[in-house]
């Protein structure tokens, strides 16, 4: 994989893509620079000193870089300056930024802006940014606008002991991008995280005029010159630009796949400055990890008594809490739980700083193992409950010093986590075939599984996965037919997508989040159609698929044998490396009839 591995007729002529950085560099030239200013020492000149000092200080050349890489993929695009940094600095403000930001939302028609790129980093963190941080509304009006913001995840993953992203990358607005090796590896410095990288691309040895520069610096701006690439398209092919979720959801869909022995999921532990503290999201997170291990931070702080303890609601049986004890005001964590089933659960206490006990309560708070040791000692508990009865688990700090603590659970079987078979579900209305796939249906169309009904309304289980992440069906006609599909019972975000027998899509739906999705088409007898399922976010997921032929079928047919699927694919957790060349061929086969409202 290549910078430049597209090299088409499209260049992202007419577009503009925006750099927020340190301004322009003597020796990295940009052409076509349409537009640029310093907001930091307020002035229109981005150059930082004299041509013979931006040549000696490397720090100087840094936005010159970023936008010379963006120009390498989008050779037609036009570059505007935004510098941020005072001249020899080598931090810049947040509110410096944000009035960069508030100038691209007031000029973006008069320069056709397609993409903001920000190649600046701060922090680590495993969750998305809280609504009303510093530069939130920024972002989220960029969104509105379907201006493409593109936001390096950060290069300092090997002083972080868990996965995260650079806290200017961490929001649902912007586009967050880590960095691969030539191989389709993450890089060692790369920051990444397997809910909150959106995508990554090539930031090891990037080929910069005559350099070879490495960092998720670098990575960002190949997204943004993809962007301007698609957006010229679109306005060629369609008339108008697409949304910004849709541009993202081309270039995942078209991605490389990602090394999976390269990406190791940690535990998320934000590090947060100080001074952001208060726009962090202490909110509940899960992360479906190896083994069905759920992972709790609490939303707020666990409460000091039984009528505020944080109610855990587990979906596995093993769970592992991350929480701290503080200085004599926080010295209690009390926690609240019921089991589905009787058994003997362990609790573990580890991972202490300071001296912590570790008791089990009944419901009325009467304590039934209370574990203690001197020191910052492991504890456990091991003990046989009941059903149906709430019990509470609550870690007390002895010697009062702060320290965080991580609780695991292993309830042994004592909550329910199978989901309601055939047995337990109501009997299907007269007239609708049922059908389980007798093995997976395949991920292209010469292996989807045939749906070859007796029934005009067929109802489908099936399931998706991160390693699983589209079911194909094909079915033919007797009759011409306004034909409906719903999609239902999901607990992850799927796309529904109708194609013909080419492979050309007719309709594509699709939500954000677990939103049931519906599809009425009228369709042609005697053609082959496609109905496919598409997670977006690769998360496990259940989903119903029911079909209404509404007359499309005649008479009662055994459904035929399916092909054999091929092996999943290794796809780890997040995006693969972009390849702009497979995203420009998707959005021309898939979006050329797609029209936004």
């Amino acid at each position: 994989m290549s910078v430049s591995n597209y090299n088409g007729e499209y260049t992202g002529s007419g577009q503009t893509v925006v750099i927020i950085d340190t301004g322009a560099s003597h020796q990295f030239s940009n052409n076509n620079i349409v537009y640029q200013w310093d907001f930091a020492d307020n002035d229109g000149d981005t150059y930082s000193g004299s041509p013979w000092h931006d040549y000696a200080v490397n720090g100087h050349h840094h936005g010159g870089q970023v936008a010379t890489v963006a120009q390498d993929v989008a050779s037609g695009i036009n570059i505007i300056h935004l510098k941020v940094f005072s001249d020899d600095s080598e931090t810049a403000s947040y509110s410096t930024i944000e009035s960069a930001l508030q100038w691209v939302l007031e000029n973006n028609n008069h320069y056709n802006i397609a993409a903001v790129n920000m190649s600046l980093g701060s922090g680590n963190t495993g969750s998305y940014m809280q609504d009303g941080w510093l530069l939130d509304d920024e972002y989220k009006a960029l969104d509105d606008l379907d201006i493409i913001t593109t936001v390096a995840a950060g290069n300092d993953a090997e002083n972080h002991t868990a996965d995260g992203v650079n806290l200017l990358a961490a929001s649902e607005s912007v586009i967050a991008v880590s960095a691969v090796d030539s191989n389709n590896e993450f890089t060692d410095f790369s920051q990444k995280h397997s809910e909150l990288t959106d995508i990554a691309a090539l930031g090891q040895h990037v080929p910069v005029g005559n350099s070879f520069l490495s960092g998720t610096s670098f990575s960002a701006p190949i997204i943004a010159g993809a962007a301007a690439i698609i957006q010229e398209i679109a306005v060629d092919l369609l008339g108008h630009k697409i949304t910004d979720e849709q541009f993202l959801d081309i270039i995942q869909k078209t991605a490389n796949d990602i090394e999976a022995s390269s990406y190791e999921d940690d535990t998320p532990e934000p590090f947060i400055p100080p001074w952001l503290a208060p726009w962090y999201p202490f909110s509940e997170w899960t992360s479906k990890q190896q083994s069905d291990v759920q992972y709790i931070t609490p939303a707020y702080d666990p409460g000091r008594n039984i009528d505020t303890a944080y109610e855990i609601n587990p979906n596995s049986n093993n769970v592992v809490i991350n929480d701290t004890l503080g200085s004599y005001f926080d010295i209690q964590d009390y926690y609240s739980f019921t089991l589905d089933y009787a058994a003997t659960v362990s609790f573990d206490l580890t991972d202490l700083q300071g001296d912590v006990d570790l008791l089990l309560m009944d419901s009325q708070g009467h304590t039934i193992s209370h574990e203690w040791d001197w020191g910052n000692v492991d504890l456990n508990i091991t003990q046989e409950l009941d059903a149906g009865e709430t019990y509470h688990i609550v870690t007390d700090s002895w010697d009062k010093k702060s320290t965080t603590y991580t609780l695991s659970i292993d309830f042994n079987g004592g909550i329910d986590t199978e989901i309601p078979g055939d047995d337990d579900s109501p009997e299907p209305p007269n007239g609708i075939e049922i059908i389980i796939p007798d093995s997976d249906p395949g991920a292209y169309i010469h292996t989807a599984y045939e749906i070859d009904p007796s029934s005009n309304q067929v109802e489908i289980s099936e399931t998706l996965s991160r390693f699983d992440d589209k079911d194909y069906y094909s079915f033919s006609l007797d009759n011409d037919a306004t034909v409906d599909f719903s999609l239902t019972g999901l607990d992850g975000d799927v796309d529904l997508i109708l194609r013909e027998s080419s492979g050309r899509t007719l309709v594509h739906k699709w939500e954000w989040g677990n939103v049931d999705l519906h599809i009425s088409e009228f369709l042609s007898s005697d053609e082959t159609y496609y109905i496919i399922t598409d997670t977006w976010d690769r998360k496990d997921t259940d989903y119903t698929l029911s079909i209404n032929f509404n007359g499309g079928i005649d008479g009662t047919q055994a459904p035929s044998e399916p092909e054999e699927p091929p092996l999943p694919d290794t796809t780890p957790p997040g995006y693969g490396g972009i390849n702009v060349a497979n995203a420009v061929n998707y959005f021309e086969d898939n979006y050329q009839d797609y029209a936004v409202v």
